[in-house]
Formats: structure tokens, sequence, C-alpha cells
């Protein structure tokens, strides 16, 4: 008869880990972690735009990823950004971008890499969207390692890094952050390469027969391709977990990241579902603060000119001067809804944090406390070094000895 003492009862406390989520949505609202986010938008529609020049695509085109309503000044005219946000209708209107808000900054910068592996992509694509992946990737790394370090004391210690800290944690891994997808995507690459040499021998008759019989080696290079891009597709985020909590290299966040992913798929997506429920309530109150106070902004403002300031920023008769003024007014107004849009950058990296805390504890029986600290790690409370006797044997210094005097003769 089995001991019942041994009998685990289901952690429904872990199972449904609400309040670790709502801890992550309160560390994305932080000043510091939605100026790094707006920083990195920021950055990262900017490279976007200049590769789209340099690659030639134009602004409507589907597959360029800072099309022209990415931009914050030529967004100002949309007049949902400041719609009156003191109506039941606008708040219906609010709600269908809900979804799309919390989950757009995780398919945003997974974009390049999807699109880039689609059969139809042109090599003059393929280039532009490997330039945008390494730039969102070279940038995030940063900012989101930034945002992710911030995170990770907050939610094991309750504490609040300064920038200089997390800074300095930050670049001193940089290579480790940047480094987990940049090796994934290698090794497919590496897994690629003889499928290509296949594929090259459809292109004549006699090879037709040799590239049938080699054809179960491409399946099988397909499937491990095909684990290392669902695993880099879903794990990504992991990656600047691991390394923010554990202070943790390159291959070390990819073998964390690909583990949780692939051992624990269920309750990845069961966290993953609690996380966007959440993240979708604070980015409805971030939202409704910055409608509020760009409303109240335009409406005590036109009070005084009589007009709504931003109608009278567009005006086609304006001069030079009341031109660069609306352009001020529109460039502002669509900055601070911008915030709106870095919060679901923050709270990606905050919720990835608290999904990683949670698989590690379900996986490794770890604590939710227990983070890396450098200062810590360098804690100078160690054994002391061993001494040799006479003997060549190894024993503990003896501290009873008197030093010999300088002094003596």
């Amino acid at each position: 008869m089995p001991d019942p003492s041994l009998s685990r009862e289901l952690d429904w406390r872990w199972l449904f880990p609400l309040r670790l989520f709502f801890r992550a949505a309160r560390l994305a609202m932080g000043l510091r972690s939605l100026a790094a986010s707006t920083m990195g938008l920021w950055l990262t529609v900017a490279g976007w735009y200049l590769a789209g020049r340099l690659f030639g695509l134009a602004d409507n085109e589907p597959n360029n990823l800072a099309r022209a309503n990415a931009w914050p000044w030529q967004t100002a005219g949309d007049a949902t950004f400041y719609a009156w946000p003191w109506t039941i209708e606008s708040w219906r209107q609010m709600l269908p971008a809900v979804d799309q808000t919390v989950l757009g900054a995780w398919e945003r910068l997974s974009a390049a890499f999807s699109l880039a592996l689609d059969p139809s992509v042109t090599p003059r694509l393929f280039l532009y969207l490997a330039t945008c992946g390494l730039w969102a990737l070279a940038v995030w790394s940063l900012l989101g390692g930034i945002v992710t370090r911030l995170s990770a004391l907050g939610l094991t210690r309750d504490e609040y890094l300064h920038w200089n800290p997390a800074v300095k944690f930050v670049t001193a891994r940089w290579a480790s952050i940047a480094g987990g997808p940049l090796v994934a995507c290698l090794g497919i690459g590496l897994l690629a390469a003889p499928v290509v040499a296949i594929g090259a021998l459809l292109r004549f008759h006699a090879g037709m027969l040799l590239a049938g019989l080699l054809w179960p080696l491409a399946l099988v290079a397909g499937a491990a391709m095909a684990l290392l891009a669902l695993g880099l597709l879903f794990g990504w985020p992991l990656m600047w977990a691991a390394v923010g909590v554990e202070g943790a290299d390159a291959f070390e966040a990819i073998s964390r990241a690909y583990a949780y992913v692939f051992h624990r798929p269920v309750h990845y997506l069961l966290y993953a579902t609690q996380s966007i429920l959440v993240g979708a309530l604070g980015w409805l109150l971030v939202s409704l603060f910055a409608r509020a106070l760009l409303s109240m902004s335009i409406w005590a403002a036109s009070w005084g000119s009589g007009a709504d300031p931003i109608a009278l920023s567009a005006a086609p008769d304006a001069g030079v001067l009341a031109t660069a003024g609306g352009g001020l007014i529109r460039f502002w107004t669509a900055a601070t809804m911008s915030v709106v849009g870095a919060y679901s950058y923050s709270y990606l990296w905050n919720a990835s944090t608290a999904i990683y805390l949670a698989l590690r504890r379900e996986l490794e029986a770890t604590e939710l406390d227990e983070v890396f600290v450098p200062e810590e790690a360098e804690s100078p409370f160690g054994l002391p070094p061993l001494e040799q006797d006479e003997a060549g044997v190894p024993r503990a210094p003896d501290d009873s000895a008197e030093p010999p005097s300088s002094g003596a003769a």
C-alpha cells in the first residue's frame, strides 16, 4: 500500500500564480521599465525604417516591418489617440485592441524570424528581414535586458534597482543575452546546409533520383530544425530571463529556455494565458490614463484657443511658425501615446521573468527569492587557503602563531 505521506497535493497557488503576474504588471508600469521600453521601441522602429529605405521597400509593403503608421509623428492625426475617454462607447472601441496590444510586442519582435522562414521570400527580403532581426536583437539585448534585471530583483526580493547597477549588470552580459538566439539560429543554419545541397540536386533531371534517395536525411534535418525553431520562437523571452535571474551565459540560457518550453509545455501555455489576461487589464489602465491625460489637456487648451488644438495644428493655411508649433503639438501628443505601446514591451519582459520563475520552481523546485547577485557571489566570507607542512601535507593555516616582528635584528 503506498505511503499517503508521499502523495502530493495539487498546489493551486502555483498552478495559477496570478499574484506573480499582477506584480509583473505593476513593475511594467514603473518609470524605469517604461522609459527603457519606450527607448527600445523608438530605436527599433528607427532601425527598421532605415533598413526599409536601404533595401528599397515602400512604406505600404506588407513585408516592411516599419510601415509609415509606426512613426509617432505620422500617427498623431489618428483620432483614436486622443478620443474622449469618458463614455462607454470609447471603452468599447478600446477593447478590440487589447489582445493585439498585449501580444503585439512578442509578435512584432518575432516577425523578422517568422517571415524569413517563408519559402516565398526573395533573397533581398531575406537580407532585409535578417538585418531587422539583428538590429532588434542588438537593441533589446540591452534595453530588454535592463527591464528583465529590474524585474528579476523586483519579483524575487521586492527591490528596485537604479539605472547604474542594472546597466552595469546587463552590459557585462550583453553578449550572453544576444548570443542565445544567435546560437539557435546558427544551429538551424548548419542543419539547413545539407538540405540546401539536396535541394540543389533538384535542378537537374539526373539529380532527382539522388535527391529522392537522400530525402529521408532532409526530413531528419527538418525535424531537428523544427525543434530548434519552435523552441526559439516560444523560448527566446525566457533566455533574457535566465540571464537576468541567474546571470547565465548564452549556452545556459539556451539550455534553460528549451528545457522549460519542452519539458513543461502545458504549464508554459497556462502561465502565458494568465499573463496575457493580467497584461490586458494593465494595458487598459495605462491606455485609459494616457487618453484621459490627453483629453483633459486638449479640453483645457480648447477653451483658450477656441478650437481643438490638434485640428488647429493641421490647418493648411498656417504659416511657418504655426506649422512648426503644430508639428510639435502632434509630435508630443503621439509620443505620449507611444508610451502605451511601450507598455506591451515592458510587460513582455516582466511577464517573461515571472513565467521563468514559475517554471523554474515547477521544474527545479527553486524558491522565488533565489536570484543571482554579483556582490553576494563575490562575498569575502569563504574558507581560508590551505597551507602545506614540511611533509607536503595540506593543512589549515595556524592563526595562533605570532607574526614575526618587523624590528627583529
